[in-house]
C-alpha cells in the first residue's frame, strides 16, 4: 500500500446522541464518523467509489452486503423490514451524506441510520462488534399510561429477543406485544439484527451489551442502541409491517437451534 497522509488526529468520531426522536424515518442518522487519515494514493479513491457502485448493485437483492475493491473493505446492512427501493433510499442518502461530510479519500467511514448501515475501510472490519462507545438513541416525544407496565413488557420482549436472534436466519428478529393496562392495549415493537460476518457467540455478546444499554431508555416509549456488530430498537409506534415479523418462539431457550 501506498504513503498515506495523516491530517490532524487519526479519527474524528462525531457520535449523535438524540434525545427526542421526531419521526420514523428510515434515515434517521444515529452516527456519522469520518477518518481523518487521508491516503494520498488515488486508487484508495477509486477503490472507494468502486465499493459504493458494488454495494448498491448488491443490496438490490440483499440485505447485507461486503465487498472489497484494491484495499478498500466495504460493508453496508438494511434492516430486513425495509423494501428493496427503502433500503436503496436510505443507502443513497447515507452515500450522500458521506460524500458531502468526508474526505473523498478518507480512509474509513462509518455512518449509521435508522434504516440501514455503511461502512468502508482499509482495514478488515468485518469480525468487529464493538466501536468506542455504543450509540444510544432515546425517545422523549410523549410518555406511556403505565410506565411500570411497559417497561416490563418490554425488557421481556428484548431478552427473548437477544436470546434467540444469534440463532435466528440473517440474524435478524422482529416481534410485537401488547400491553394490557386500565383497559388499553398498546403494542410494543422491537427489533434485533447482528451483521452476518460476525459468529454467533458474538452476536449474542454483541445484542447482550447494547441490551444493557437501551433499557435505561425506559420507560420512555421508544430506544435504539446501535454498536459495530448490532442494532436493537423498540418503539410503541409501529415501524415495521406486522408481515415482517419474525416466530422467536423455538429460538427462546439456551443452546443452538
Amino acid at each position: 500500500m501506498k504513503s498515506i497522509m495523516i491530517l490532524g488526529r487519526t479519527l474524528v468520531i462525531l457520535l449523535v446522541f438524540i434525545k427526542g426522536i421526531t419521526s420514523d424515518s428510515h434515515e434517521e442518522e444515529l452516527l456519522e464518523r469520518c477518518s481523518l487519515i487521508v491516503s494520498a494514493d488515488l486508487s484508495i479513491m477509486n477503490s472507494v467509489n468502486k465499493t459504493f457502485v458494488d454495494m448498491r448493485k448488491q443490496l438490490s437483492n440483499a440485505h447485507f452486503v461486503t465487498t472489497y475493491e484494491t484495499n478498500v473493505f466495504g460493508m453496508a446492512q438494511c434492516r430486513n423490514y425495509l423494501s428493496t427501493a427503502d433500503c436503496l433510499a436510505c443507502f443513497d442518502a447515507g452515500v450522500t451524506q458521506i460524500r458531502r461530510k468526508c474526505d473523498p479519500a478518507a480512509v474509513g467511514i462509518h455512518f449509521i441510520y435508522q434504516g440501514c448501515f455503511i461502512r468502508h475501510g482499509i482495514r478488515n472490519f468485518y469480525k468487529q462488534i464493538t466501536m468506542e462507545s455504543p450509540v444510544l438513541n432515546c425517545s422523549y416525544n410523549h410518555s406511556v399510561a403505565e410506565p411500570g407496565a411497559f417497561g416490563q413488557i418490554v425488557q421481556g420482549l428484548l431478552t427473548e429477543m437477544v436470546a434467540a436472534t444469534p440463532k435466528m436466519k440473517n440474524y435478524f428478529a422482529a416481534a410485537k406485544r401488547q400491553v394490557l393496562s386500565n383497559g388499553t392495549t398498546p403494542t410494543v415493537y422491537a427489533v434485533a439484527q447482528c451483521v452476518e460476518t460476525v459468529s454467533q457467540s458474538d452476536c449474542g455478546s454483541c445484542l447482550t451489551q447494547i441490551y444493557t444499554r437501551l433499557k435505561t431508555c425506559l420507560p420512555q416509549p421508544g430506544g435504539t442502541c446501535v454498536e459495530a456488530g448490532c442494532f436493537l430498537r423498540y418503539s410503541d409506534s409501529s415501524f415495521f409491517a406486522d408481515s415482517n415479523i419474525t416466530n422467536i418462539t423455538p429460538y427462546k431457550g439456551g443452546g443452538n437451534t
